[in-house]
């Protein structure tokens, strides 16, 4: 008997040494499938960034990185074409500005009148803190003063207070 139950233990621990080994294995396995030492080129590279700036004419609003439209495929393709010739961002840029007019890029240029859009929203919180930092200061002021007047009770009602608890008190003398 007991040499049976000690079978049985090598057995389990035969068992579970199998089972470690499987998922060992299994581990390993999807280690090595989720590493890769594949290196993007640097033209990819370049070429993916620019497509985040290119906007696609026929879907307002989508860059052309993310866009599915045929047109924005072709424009994908001309910003790699552009950048195999040794063209430099701004002016691939201004490839897709001469034919599309600038606002095919997502970012709005930094000079002239455009210079507002990046200079308004700023400006616009700026004014904002100021504007509700000096009125929150002028309604803690306004409630201390009206607590100050509450406090301070001009004189007639004073007397009035006093003669009133003169009163109260005689007619609590007089229940007694």
């Amino acid at each position: 008997m007991y040499h049976f139950a000690h079978g049985n233990n090598i057995t389990n621990h035969m068992y579970a040494l199998a089972c470690y080994q499987r998922w060992l294995i299994m581990l390993l396995v999807f280690v090595c499938a989720c590493t890769s030492s594949y290196e993007i080129p640097d033209i990819e590279k370049r070429a993916h960034k620019l497509n985040k700036t290119i906007m696609c004419p026929v879907c307002p609003g989508e860059a052309i990185d993310q866009s599915q439209h045929v047109l924005a495929t072709q424009m994908r393709n001309i910003v790699l074409e552009k950048i195999s010739e040794g063209l430099s961002d701004d002016e691939v840029q201004e490839f897709f500005v001469s034919r599309y007019g600038p606002s095919v890029l997502l970012e709005p240029p930094r000079d002239g009148f455009n210079m507002t859009a990046w200079v308004l929203p700023p400006l616009g919180l700026l004014v904002l803190l100021i504007t509700s930092v000096v009125v929150l200061a002028k309604m803690k002021n306004k409630s201390r003063d009206t607590a100050r007047n509450a406090i301070t009770a001009p004189d007639f009602l004073s007397d009035e207070l006093a003669e009133y608890m003169d009163s109260i008190e005689e007619s609590l003398k007089n229940k007694k």
